[in-house]
């Protein structure tokens, strides 16, 4: 509106400015014009109804308890971005409403600019997306519920981030997980995320009787519903009444066979409970952290059933090694009781070639030992030898086949005195004590 404007144009514009004021408290969305510096210089009274504050509390906005204060930063800087650069100011963010529940909305901000281009003015249209950016984190949800599902089989960081996923979009005070433990009449509260818990509800067992948790399991049939509720149901000792929260939803986590793994419980200290559509999207993420579950508890028996196999394996290939190393000290321990005198054989008619052996070895006598060539004449010898009592003396062998015939005798026996082709009697003596003293026993 032009102050400048004579009287009459004054009054010509005021019905005008009426009826725009009108359209614009009267429409569904929310209408805000800010100066130059982002001071509030009118909203409509759709946006006043929406956060219950008058138009002076919200002068400083960027310092206000309207926006989320998970969103207030970004929001705060990309405002000053664009009041630097001009361009249009377009975040998605969260404002509180009157009673206390964010929700989510689309702001763009279009600036009015004077004849030499500086900015006098921002004009702000902020559009509710609650519903869409719900559906948006929803389906991101499953998409990293699923993501978790296919890449991390580590039960506990599975649970994990996937309750600490579900609180933040489902706006809860707390996502817990029970699974069955070593009683049978208790559950184990295996994940809790419950940044403000006041202690009642822990990661500790849970008993199946007189807890919703455990009706739940016992019944393989969702809850959801208040405290109210569950007075009814006659669940007195719940832990979640003893923290204070005021609904809550519970849904069992079944898999093929309707075999109940645990249970996915939610809660809130709010009044305003679980919508359908919340309980048919809990649904789906129960179903897909049973699946979870499942493959995390097959990897974990696949891997302790091969690492049972691999120390089987192991103790057999130690068995093997030690059953060949027992082989060869017994078959060391059957030759040394079956060898005589390195000579190694089981046949009767060795054993009784040794056995004659064994009888004459310790006598004086001359042995005479006959055979094909290639029997082992030599090594019955030695081993008469070995067992003689000259088995401390050398053992001389005597290739009798190299020995002309004519000379055989007195190879074998010496020679008489003057018999060695005419040699002194002294150096045939010689030569035959010589013969003695290493002929064979």
């Amino acid at each position: 509106m032009n102050v400048n404007a004579p009287q009459p144009a004054k009054e010509a514009l005021r019905p005008g400015e009426q009826d725009c004021r009108l359209i614009v408290d009267s429409i569904s969305a929310h209408v805000v014009t800010l100066t130059a510096h982002g001071d509030i210089e009118f909203v409509n009274q759709q946006w006043l109804d929406y956060l219950g504050k008058a138009l002076d509390e919200l002068q400083s906005w960027t310092n206000s308890s309207v926006v989320h204060p998970d969103d207030l930063s970004r929001v705060v800087s990309t405002w000053n971005r664009s009041v630097e650069t001009g361009q249009p100011y377009e975040p998605e963010c969260r404002f509180c409403r009157a009673d206390g529940v964010f929700r989510w909305f689309h702001v763009r901000a279009i600036p009015e600019r004077e004849a030499e281009g500086r900015i006098v003015r921002w004009y702000c249209l902020h559009t509710d997306i609650d519903e869409r950016k719900q559906a948006e984190n929803r389906l991101q949800l499953l998409l990293d519920v699923t993501n978790q599902v296919v890449s991390n089989l580590q039960i506990d960081d599975l649970l994990r981030a996937i309750s600490a996923s579900v609180r933040r979009v489902m706006q809860c005070d707390v996502v817990y997980v029970c699974l069955p433990g070593s009683d049978v009449s208790r559950l184990r509260g295996f994940v809790l995320d419950f940044p403000e818990s006041k202690g009642f509800i822990r990661e500790d067992s849970v008993s199946i009787e007189g807890s919703i948790a455990g009706i739940v399991f016992r019944t393989a049939k969702p809850w959801m519903g208040n405290g109210a509720d569950l007075l009814q149901l006659g669940v007195k000792d719940d832990p979640g009444i003893a923290e204070g929260l005021n609904t809550g939803c519970v849904l069992p986590l079944i898999i093929t066979g309707n075999r109940v793994l645990g249970v996915l419980a939610l809660g809130r200290r709010e009044e305003h409970g679980f919508t359908q559509v919340d309980f048919g999207f809990l649904i789906q993420v129960a179903n897909q952290i049973a699946i979870a579950i499942e493959n995390s508890s097959a990897y974990h028996e696949s891997t302790s059933a091969r690492a049972y196999l691999e120390e089987c394996l192991e103790e057999i290939q130690s068995l093997e090694d030690r059953l060949q190393d027992e082989n060869l000290v017994l078959r060391e321990q059957i030759d040394q009781a079956l060898m005589f005198e390195e000579i190694v054989g089981t046949s009767s008619a060795l054993q009784a070639v040794l056995s004659l052996a064994s009888k004459v070895a310790p006598m004086d006598s001359t042995v005479l030992l006959t055979g094909e060539t290639g029997t082992g004449k030599e090594l019955i010898a030695r081993a008469i030898h070995k067992r003689s009592r000259r088995s401390s003396r050398p053992f001389v062998g005597v290739n009798c086949a190299a020995i002309p015939a004519s000379l055989i005798g007195s190879e074998s026996f010496g020679h008489e005195k003057g018999g060695f082709y005419g040699r002194p009697a002294a150096a045939a003596g010689s030569l035959r004590g010589c013969r003695r003293r290493h002929a064979l026993p």
